[in-house]
């Protein structure tokens, strides 16, 4: 990404080259069940990396003011909408 000037989203780029990855192999193979648990394993344990990330906002609600209701909408919005794919894909696909 930092030859098509965006290095910023070169994290986002690799995610979703990954996705498509362990997609193109689930329609080949089947996923390993190692896969599959370590990743019920991750979902289970990563609900405290929502804990710093609550912390912070705390701290920067309290300096925004008037532009609170934005920050909130935005969010709600990439923490939420995030979560609901990544469960409808797992209910569906694993």
């Amino acid at each position: 990404m930092t030859q098509f000037h965006y290095p910023e989203l070169g994290n986002l780029v690799g995610l979703i080259g990954l996705l498509l990855l362990l997609l193109l192999w689930r329609n080949l193979h089947k996923l390993p069940a190692r896969l599959v648990d370590t990743n019920n394993k991750i979902m289970k344990e990563s609900a405290f990396a929502f804990l710093p990330i609550s912390a912070g906002s705390l701290v920067m609600l309290v300096h925004m003011g008037k532009e609170i209701p934005v920050f909130l909408i935005v969010m709600c919005l990439s923490t939420l909408i995030p979560l609901w794919v990544y469960a409808k894909m797992a209910k569906r696909w694993l």
